[in-house]
């Protein structure tokens, strides 16, 4: 389709986004493989029920950089002595269970026993009973697809910057383009500068066209790559092109064929990353057990007792 305008350049950011995200979302469904796992994130108990999940406004402890989206959780665990294996896993309560659990929380001892329990509940994460203070927590998860291109609210133009409603995803550097090519806004204008007081204001390299209304401006970086894994962002491409060709009613059975080849081949070989072992049931009981130890670190003994 090279020199159709058929589809605008940020029409086809927006389907390599998403068909990105079908690709992220079939390697994730390969259950156990991990293929997209965030660094941990940790934070501090205080004595409150409810803590914000991961949502890329948070930076877990001792860093500044802020924590990928939270899609999956994979694993909650509590420390009980500084040191890499100073930690044991929480389990999860059922909300028919909250007031089984309503005792004081215990501070967890060196042989690993807790009664504290946790639960995803909207995008926080809440534990029973009421935490003490100052204990540790890390998630392990899966982080959220990120967006490859971004679709922002402008409120005014002016003869060279945009008022936007919203600059959290943006940065300088970034290409950008409004709703109808060179409308408004140049073609190869690029974003010079971000402010966010008074107003959230982005200053562009070229002067706008007009000052006409905006509604919608694309933002996006050029640079930025997919892991394909294993030649699997082909399944991006041929994804892609259906949309195009939608949008244009042509046919497109050929290239649906090719898609499901490509799905095939993911779903078959994505689940087999780790060849050497198969995955199996996994003891929840003793989730914390060695040898003898049981849930909690104590003798086997249901629900940490």
């Amino acid at each position: 389709m090279e020199g159709n305008d058929a589809v605008s350049t940020p029409e086809w950011n927006q389907y390599i986004s998403q068909s990105r995200k079908r690709l992220f979302n079939m390697l994730v469904a390969a259950s156990g493989n991990n293929y997209n796992v965030a660094p941990l994130f940790q934070f501090n108990l205080t004595n409150s029920q409810y803590y914000p999940l991961p949502n890329g406004t948070l930076a877990t402890i001792g860093t500044t950089s802020f924590a990928p989206a939270l899609f999956k959780l994979l694993r909650v665990d509590l420390q009980y002595s500084a040191s890499p294996t100073g930690f044991v896993t929480l389990k999860r309560f059922e909300e028919i269970e909250t007031n089984k659990y309503a005792w004081p929380n215990s501070a967890i001892n060196t042989n690993g026993y807790t009664n504290l329990k946790y639960k995803l509940q909207g995008q926080n994460i809440k534990f029973i009973p009421v935490p003490m203070s100052g204990q540790l927590v890390q998630l392990e998860y899966i982080e959220k697809p990120k967006d490859l291109q971004f679709i922002e609210t402008c409120a005014t133009v002016g003869s060279m910057s945009l008022s936007m409603n919203d600059v959290t995803d943006l940065s300088v550097g970034m290409s950008v383009q409004g709703p109808t090519n060179g409308s408004v806004i140049q073609l190869g204008s690029t974003v010079t500068s971000i402010q966010t007081s008074p107003t959230n204001q982005v200053t562009l390299s070229l002067p706008t066209l007009s000052v006409s209304p905006v509604q919608t401006v694309a933002f996006w970086v050029d640079s930025v790559t997919v892991d394909g894994v294993s030649g699997w962002d082909e399944f991006v491409v041929i994804d892609a092109a259906i949309k195009a060709q939608v949008k244009q009613e042509n046919p497109v059975e050929e290239l649906m064929a090719q898609r499901m080849d490509i799905v095939a081949e993911i779903e078959g070989l994505a689940e087999g990353r780790d060849m050497g072992q198969a995955f199996h049931v996994s003891d929840v009981l003793g989730a914390n057990a060695c040898g003898m130890m049981g849930d909690g670190g104590g003798y086997g003994w249901e629900d940490n007792w």
